[in-house]
């Protein structure tokens, strides 16, 4: 699969409105592991995270509206979980993305 290369956000103070160039995110490396419930190829994001300083691993679920007691697991998928262990395992530093699709609760 090829290497596609992604976005990453380069430290700048909050006030800094100049614009990201491609130098920002030259050395960023995406390499889709899975969908959210089927493996696409986690062996090649593992050797990409091996070749990095860090890996960034995006998990989680599809969005969707969601109401009250219709969940009764928030386990991820299988797929998700075998790459997200995969990377780990590896032992480089992890930032793991949870991207979940419900809405946060409120109090009335």
């Amino acid at each position: 699969m090829a290497r596609q290369q992604c976005r990453s956000v380069p430290e700048r103070p909050a006030h800094d409105s100049s614009s990201y160039t491609g130098e920002d995110w030259k050395n960023t490396t995406y390499i889709p592991g899975t969908t959210l419930d089927k493996e696409i190829d986690i062996q090649a994001a593992v050797r990409a995270a091996r070749e990095a300083d860090l890996a960034i691993v995006c998990v989680g679920e599809g969005s969707y509206a969601e109401t009250p007691g219709n969940i009764t697991d928030l386990t991820l998928g299988e797929a998700q979980l075998k790459l997200a262990e995969a990377i780990e395992a590896i032992g480089k530093p992890v930032v793991l993305v949870l991207v979940e699709g419900r809405r946060g609760s409120s109090i009335a």
